[in-house]
């Protein structure tokens, strides 16, 4: 196994804090040691290594690029991220990452999160797109980080509002990329969330703010129908017990 690839935020700065001064490729490290944390704390009550969608930024200087995509794992709030490339073997932590910008935890507990949850599956691109999009809030940024990678793609677990919340942010962001162009990848995204809401409407009978949305995005996007192939059933009962 390769050397461990250790990070320390509390060395980096905030991403915020415009009077911290750091290299260009330090500030690369900070972003991707962040997201690491990020997947991480988005969902922490499992003890395994979760497959994330993020690449291998450890491997870009190989020819060709390593094509693997990190595991994290969470080992408790006083504790290291460590996460690993199962393609081509590096391995490494990231410290200091407590109470930072990508620090999930006190989201998750004050207010405790919805267990009920929607399943959503997607491809990688339309992934990348939701993944692209600015982090205006918390509740639409926690179920994007805290995906994991299929045999078919990527799965996404939602609770209502944070789907109506990505319904809604993606939606606008669609609208804005059309005055510029057009990113066919992120309607795609759109449509996927879509076809979700109109399942989770079908099956807990919540028609009031979902339909809203549907008209809405129907109306946004030139569409008539949202009938997208995705597996949408609950989440397994909570955890029990407290991060260790």
């Amino acid at each position: 196994m390769k050397d461990k690839y250790v990070i320390d935020l509390v060395t980096l700065g905030h991403p915020l804090d415009d009077s911290f001064r750091i290299s260009r490729s330090n500030r690369r490290r900070r972003e991707r040691a962040g997201l690491i944390v990020a997947a991480a704390t988005a969902w922490p009550f499992e003890n395994r290594e979760r497959p994330t969608p993020l690449e291998c930024g450890r491997c870009k200087r190989r020819r060709p690029p390593c094509p693997g995509r990190l595991h994290v794992e969470f080992h408790g709030d006083d504790e290291d991220v460590t996460w690993s490339c199962p393609e081509c073997g590096a391995v490494g932590a990231v410290r200091g990452w407590q109470d930072g910008y990508w620090d999930f935890l006190p989201e998750l507990f004050d207010p405790p999160i919805d267990w009920a949850r929607t399943s959503i599956r997607m491809g990688m691109p339309e992934y990348e797109a939701l993944r692209r999009m600015p982090w205006y809030d918390v509740t639409i940024t926690r179920p994007i980080m805290a995906a994991e990678m299929v045999d078919d793609g990527v799965e996404l677990w939602a609770t209502d509002l944070e789907l109506e919340l990505l319904l809604e942010t993606a939606m606008e962001e669609a609208v804005d990329v059309r005055g510029g162009g057009f990113d066919a990848t992120l309607d795609r995204a759109v449509l996927i969330l879509a076809g979700a809401m109109r399942e989770f409407i079908l099956r807990e009978e919540k028609p009031a703010r979902g339909a809203h949305l549907l008209k809405t995005c129907e109306q946004i996007m030139g569409v008539r129908a949202f009938e997208c192939s995705n597996q949408m059933f609950k989440s397994p009962p909570p955890p029990s017990g407290q991060i260790s």
